[in-house]
Parts: C-alpha cells; structure tokens; sequence
C-alpha cells in the first residue's frame, strides 16, 4: 500500500486553500439566509400565509406552496426508535 504525506510548505498550502475555501462557504450560506430572510418578507407582505412553505422560481417569479405527503388515517405509522 503506498503511504505518504505531504510535508512543509505543500501541506501549509492545502491547509490554506481549505481554510480559503470554508470562508467562502460560510460567506455563501450567510447569503442564502440572508436572501430566504428577504422572501419570506416579500412572501408575508403579499398576503400568503407564513407558517406554509413556498418555493420561489429565481428565473420567473413563480410561487408555488411545497406541500408535504399526506399521512392516510389507516396507515400504521413507523416508530424512529424501533424501525422495522
């Protein structure tokens, strides 16, 4: 099996370009919060109701309500702590 491991300045160097890359990353999912946070205003002053879910189309505006499968009354449900 081959084992090596990067040694000096190419280990310093991978060390930070993944740190270059984790701000980045942060720096993105700041933004979509941020950007979520706005719509769901947009959402709310237009009148839907906020305690659904909606999806926004970024190419056309669309609006449409994210609907969650309906559980039948019947259907015996599954217990998370003892799935079987």
């Amino acid at each position: 099996m081959f084992n090596k491991k990067l040694k000096g300045q190419d280990l310093n160097e991978l060390q930070k370009r993944n740190a270059l890359i984790n701000q980045y990353v942060l720096i993105a999912q700041a933004l979509e919060l941020q950007k979520r946070v706005w719509l769901n205003g947009v959402i709310e002053k237009m009148g839907f109701d906020t305690r659904k879910s909606w999806e926004v189309d970024g190419k056309n505006g669309k609006i449409t309500e994210l609907r969650t499968p309906e559980i039948k009354q019947n259907e015996p449900q599954r217990n998370p702590t003892n799935p079987q």
